[in-house]
């Protein structure tokens, strides 16, 4: 994109000093600086739709439960939790803690 906004630039040149020989004074400026602008503003489009749904497309990733670290951890949350109540049955902490929802 940036290579055909230089290509359009030179062309610019030419075509204006063409047109307008020793006159060219701020035209052809002010006709270069809009053709960058132009292409700033489409590539950040184009840059922004990419990216756009390339972070639409990731998907998020979920630990794992079935022997991982992620077990451990839980596991170890819930013998945190769970040792105040010592008295009481573990069932629904374990329930939580293997992954079935």
């Amino acid at each position: 994109m940036f290579t055909v906004g230089g290509a359009l630039i030179l062309a610019a040149l030419v075509l204006s000093a063409a047109i307008y020989r020793a006159e060219l004074d701020y035209r052809f400026e002010l006709m270069s600086l809009s053709i960058t602008w132009l292409v700033l503003i489409v590539s950040g489009t184009m840059l922004t739709v990419v990216f756009g749904r390339a972070v639409k497309g990731a998907t998020r990733v979920r630990p794992r439960l079935d022997g991982s670290r992620a077990l451990q951890n839980c596991q170890q949350r819930c013998e945190d939790v769970s040792r105040p109540f010592r008295s009481q049955p573990m069932t629904s902490i374990r329930l939580a803690c293997s992954g079935s929802n």
